[in-house]
């Protein structure tokens, strides 16, 4: 399978993860800014409906306390203008007589009110409410209703006047609700009684009063349609970013299912192609047939090699049970060992050992996997060494750090390959390609790509960092390519 066949059949179930996570996002994000946004508009109207009440019992309050004030001679408190149309008993009409409409007498007991403060065609009346049309004002229409169930509007108090048509039905359920304030859904007025001596205050205002919720709730639903829109902008682009690493392991992990089966494909190939051989010359003695045999053995080592390391790199320790195995490891000493074993390696590649080591340099870690890295950098070294040329091999401690770095001179390795270097079964190009079975006396050179991606996680896993720089060198002869002077360094915490 290519990298680009498994690339594009990622995308689709790449997609279907994103759509998911930004349906998701979304859904959590609306279910709480509609929670927030009617929570504040609940607390708004809340807030506007005490505002109205408080208005109310105010309103009564002063009333109350005026009337409280006047002498007991009959007369209506604060001298209230009478108007006849507001006046009648509760759940009745006012009586009038037969023929043309005439002004209603006035209540037993009562003075007839200065004219100054009855209502002429030159003074406008309050606005009726009631129906819902207070236009977000607050008046209030204030009346008193005494033992005989005649009511009569306020003036000195009064802002408002409840409809005829809705006035007896509002009066008759305010006295009924027997609360201190209520609301009356049919007329749609906000209502609070009072007991004055024998009478009862009642104070209405329209439900307009508190309605400034309404365009409070247009504003924050077009407020939160906005925040909405742009954080779904904003959770498509997350949703790319946060998926990119998927996407890359995806592509990865493509790559290397690819590139494992080729690895081990040739082997098989080759050990396959020897049973055949040797199948069909059965008649032939085993030693005439050792050519066969030999190269089966020789492919079966390199695949169980190339298993290990694939083994290992699919190795995911626990880093608490990985840290427990830890012990206090003498770099230097190991180092040196590593570099001696790769003594006769050297020699037979034409190259040759230096070692420059600070002694009692120590580190905590698994000493194992300390020389699996140090003879990954080694031998990777004494490969790509230019003959008769000189692989160096230094560690220091520097500050809180053990420094091991493992130089040669050889091709230079490009910086976009720089880069990838540490990823598996990368190789630069046919100069870092292996090359098989040794030719002759030639060496194998090369591997499978996997073990300078062994020596990274070896790192990683005692808390460190591998890297590796290429710098030119002396110019080469024309057509040896160019050379360079490579580098790679581990840093690890020392003990």
């Amino acid at each position: 399978m290519s990298s680009d066949a498994g690339a594009g059949a990622a995308q689709p179930m790449l997609r279907r993860l994103r759509v998911k996570f930004v349906a998701l996002s979304m859904t959590v994000v609306t279910l709480a800014l509609v929670a927030a946004l009617a929570a504040i508009g609940y607390l708004d109207y809340r807030q506007s409906v005490d505002d109205v009440y408080d208005e109310l019992r105010q309103t009564l309050g002063l009333a109350a306390s005026v009337d409280a004030g006047h002498r007991g001679d009959g007369r209506l408190f604060g001298e209230p203008t009478l108007i006849p149309e507001k006046r009648h008993p509760l759940g009745g009409k006012t009586q009038r007589d037969e023929g043309p409409e005439a002004p209603a007498a006035p209540s037993a007991g009562t003075e007839e009110p200065p004219a100054a403060d009855t209502p002429s065609g030159d003074t406008p009346a309050p606005p009726e409410i009631g129906r819902g049309d207070g236009q977000g004002l607050t008046p209030v229409a204030v009346y008193r209703v005494d033992a005989q169930g005649t009511a009569t509007a306020l003036g000195r108090f009064t802002t408002a006047s409840v409809a005829p048509d809705l006035l007896p039905e509002a009066l008759t359920d305010a006295l009924a609700d027997g609360g201190a304030q209520g609301y009356l859904g049919d007329p749609g007025l906000f209502f609070a009684t009072r007991r004055a001596g024998s009478d009862v205050l009642v104070a209405f205002a329209d439900q307009t009063a508190a309605s400034s919720w309404q365009s409070l709730a247009l504003t924050l639903a077009g407020v939160g349609a906005g925040a909405l829109l742009i954080f779904l902008a904003v959770s498509i682009l997350f949703a790319r970013w946060a998926l990119r690493p998927v996407e890359q392991a995806w592509e990865q992990q493509q790559r290397f299912v690819a590139d494992a089966s080729h690895e081990l494909k040739t082997p098989l190939t080759v050990i396959l192609a020897n049973l055949a051989i040797v199948r069909s010359r059965g008649d032939e003695p085993v030693a005439a047939q050792d050519q066969w045999l030999a190269g089966t053995e020789v492919e079966a080592r390199r695949m169980q090699s190339l298993v290990g390391d694939l083994l290992d790199l699919a190795r995911t320790p626990d880093p608490a049970a990985l840290r427990a195995g830890f012990s206090t490891v003498d770099l230097s000493d190991l180092a040196e060992g590593e570099a001696l074993q790769f003594d006769s390696v050297a020699l037979d590649r034409g190259v040759s050992i230096t070692c420059d080591l600070e002694p009692a340099v120590r580190v905590e870690g698994d000493a194992a996997r300390l020389e699996r890295l140090a003879a990954v950098l080694i031998d990777n070294a004494c490969k790509y060494a230019e003959p008769g040329s000189e692989v160096t091999v230094r560690l220091a401690a520097e500050g809180r750090e053990a420094v091991l770095s493992v130089a040669n001179h050889g091709p230079l390795i490009a910086p976009e390959d720089l880069a990838h270097v540490f990823d598996r079964f990368f190789r630069v190009d046919a100069a870092r390609t292996r090359a098989g079975i040794a030719d002759g006396d030639a060496p194998a050179t090369g591997g499978y790509g996997l073990g300078l991606a062994i020596a990274r996680e070896i790192a990683r896993d005692h808390g460190g960092v591998i890297s590796a720089v290429s710098t030119p060198d002396a110019p080469s002869p024309e057509g040896a390519g160019e050379a360079a002077l490579t580098t790679f360094t581990v840093r690890l915490p020392r003990a």
